[in-house]
């Protein structure tokens, strides 16, 4: 028989196998989403099952079929057995490899595939926010296929974060707690008792917070201050008066706005962060030793280092989700004793505040942490010492704000929680106006920084 009659011959014998190897199939079934009503939406993907993967069974069929061209070429009788498995061989393996097909559920998690060849198939069903499953090998034979149903589970979600939890144990600055993102209203209404002094500046507005801090537990201490400075001997000396902070223990004061500045940044590349500081807007000349006093001061909120909290951060992490004059519950407060300083006037006030009505004898401040925490596990929020936010003082708001940080300039910066004075200096809406180059042992500060 003449060549070319063989290589038809063989030829309609392989595409006679490939047709019978294609017979088609339909495969259906049932996916669900667990606990749900409507299963839509689910993603099932069906291709061959293969314990090697799919380029490995492509490049092998690519050669095989390589092979079967090359034995084409040089045809003769002996070579026709050969030459027809090596083609047959290559395009299987080539057709199988690039089988792939999908479809999704409708609402009551049905699903169907036609045309499917015979079979081992590997089936994936998937759907945002829950677990993949999936069959293999799934044997898919001629005629009509029912897949065994197939149940979704939801993915676990990450449990939020409780307000005040302890977030780190800060080597040098102590516990850091969890300040959460939110939306509160700022400042103070018409009837709380001792506002009537300040009512243009606490003037209420919505402020919303985009950004979890890690917020110091306490106000920073001298100890605090002798340790960053003995890794970092170019922070200045402690500029406590120690009359009025005679312990260790007891907070820093008596510094300038651009103090609290410098040891941020320090304390930032000490740690490992990113400094905020910087006296340029574009983030390049950070704040140091040589450049922290006076002039211009850019801050990063993005950097994940140490910095003031702007007054809104203060005014919520000091409420801690409370809207009364105090973060503490207060019920003996009134316009009659707001600036009352006799023992016993504020009983509840008396145990989470330092102020005129407890000061001690001499006077003096308390240790750092002395009085009991806040709902988010602050202390110090209300009296002892008087600490430093980032903004300049100004005039809130008319409308809501998010992540307000407190006009261009001002007059001097904001202080906030109050000192040793009477209790409407201690809520927590109060709000003072000091030039940042003053010092004086009412002035002290804490930090915060991103959360981890």
């Amino acid at each position: 028989m003449k060549r070319s009659v063989w290589f038809w011959v063989y030829v309609s014998v392989y595409l006679l196998s490939m047709v019978s190897l294609s017979i088609a199939a339909t495969v259906h079934g049932n996916a669900y989403k667990d606990g749900q009503a409507d299963h839509s939406g689910i993603t099932l993907q069906i291709e061959p099952f293969q314990p090697i993967p799919t380029l490995s069974v492509t490049g092998f069929g690519l050669l095989i079929l390589g092979f079967g061209f090359f034995l084409l070429r040089r045809f003769n009788r002996r070579m026709m057995i050969p030459m027809v498995v090596c083609l047959s061989v290559g395009l299987s393996c080539i057709t199988f490899a690039a089988l792939r097909d999908t479809t999704v559920t409708n609402s009551f998690g049905q699903y169907f595939f036609s045309n499917v060849d015979p079979g081992d198939y590997s089936l994936e069903a998937s759907a945002p926010g829950y677990y993949p499953e999936s069959i293999e090998p799934l044997t898919v034979e001629a005629g009509d296929n029912t897949v065994p149903d197939i149940t979704l589970y939801l993915l676990p979600t990450a449990t939020p974060l409780p307000a005040g939890f302890l977030v780190a144990a800060d080597p040098i600055v102590g516990n850091m707690r969890y300040m959460p993102t939110g939306t509160f209203t700022q400042g103070s209404p018409l009837s709380e008792p001792c506002r009537e002094t300040y009512e243009c500046d606490e003037t209420q507005f919505s402020h919303t917070l985009t950004r979890d801090l890690a917020v110091m537990e306490t106000e920073i201490t001298r100890q605090m201050w002798a340790d960053l400075r003995a890794v970092r001997p170019s922070l200045p000396s402690d500029p406590s008066d120690t009359f009025y902070s005679p312990t260790m223990s007891h907070p820093v004061q008596n510094v300038t706005w651009y103090m609290p500045v410098l040891f941020a940044n320090l304390l930032s590349i000490q740690n490992g962060f990113t400094p905020c500081y910087y006296r340029d807007a574009s983030f390049m000349n950070a704040v140091d030793a040589t450049n922290y006093i006076n002039d211009d001061h850019f801050c990063n909120f993005n950097a994940n280092g140490y910095r003031l909290p702007t007054e809104g951060e203060w005014e919520y992490f000091c409420r801690a989700g409370t809207t009364t004059a105090f973060s503490c519950n207060e019920t003996n407060y009134n316009s009659g004793n707001c600036d009352s300083c006799i023992p016993g006037t504020h009983p509840v006030l008396e145990l989470y505040c330092a102020f005129c009505a407890n000061v001690p004898d001499p006077v003096s401040f308390y240790p750092a942490g002395s009085k009991w925490p806040n709902p988010w596990n602050l202390k110090d929020v209300h009296g002892n010492i008087s600490e430093w936010c980032w903004d300049w003082y100004g005039i809130y708001p008319t409308g809501p704000e998010t992540d307000y940080t407190g006009p261009a300039v001002g007059p001097g910066r904001l202080t906030k929680g109050g000192t040793l004075t009477y209790p409407g200096w201690e809520r927590s809406a109060a709000r003072m106006n000091v030039y940042p180059d003053s010092s004086n042992a009412s002035l002290g500060f804490r930090l915060v920084r991103s959360a981890p």
